[in-house]
């Protein structure tokens, strides 16, 4: 049996061709992923959990949130809540005393676009996040300038049925801003 004729690459390097050109891009392809899988792994990148606590660097100190709950009403997105707090930038207080201050207010975001971006750093979890009990409001009529006061708002709660209020009154007018916010604002 004859041994097969080795091809050249014209380009250079001399290497061997017996694997077909598209076959080798399949297995470069293959080999890069394995690389990535490989790479990722070792990186320690840790799965957000109810519960985590976050730190976001601020120009005069930092404060301290926690994601609380995940709201398939709002997009999909994360419910966080921040605490009243400001600290210095050199303390490190423990999550566990931070958790129990006054909440100042929560908010929907998208936590893995937050840490992508590197906004917060995880510094810990605290499990029991108790009863969340976040009010939420919006209206269609949110950004458009030639609306000075809406009378078309909605109120929900986390993972509940948007319920249509017409005009804000009473508990409804202390309800947090419903639309998910950017980490960088």
């Amino acid at each position: 049996m004859s041994r097969p004729q080795l091809k050249r690459d014209p380009l250079g390097a001399n290497e061997d061709l017996r694997i077909p050109r598209p076959n080798r891009l399949a297995h470069l392809f293959i080999a890069t992923r394995r690389l990535k899988r490989a790479t990722h792994s070792h990186m320690g990148k840790q799965r957000v959990r109810i519960g985590d606590g976050f730190c976001a660097q601020l120009e005069i100190g930092k404060r301290y949130l926690q994601y609380v709950a995940n709201d398939q009403t709002q997009l999909n997105s994360d419910v966080i809540r921040v605490f009243r707090t400001h600290y210095p930038i050199d303390a490190n207080p423990d999550l566990k005393n931070v958790v129990k201050d006054k909440v100042d207010f929560y908010a929907h975001v998208f936590l893995g676009f937050a840490r992508k971006l590197k906004c917060w750093d995880r510094v810990g979890n605290v499990t029991d996040v108790g009863r969340v009990e976040a009010l939420f409001r919006d209206s269609p009529d949110y950004g458009n300038p030639q609306i000075q006061v809406s009378h078309n708002w909605w109120v929900c709660r986390i993972n509940e049925p948007q319920t249509p209020v017409g005009e804000l009154r009473g508990a409804n007018r202390q309800a947090e801003i419903g639309i998910v916010i950017s980490p960088l604002s």
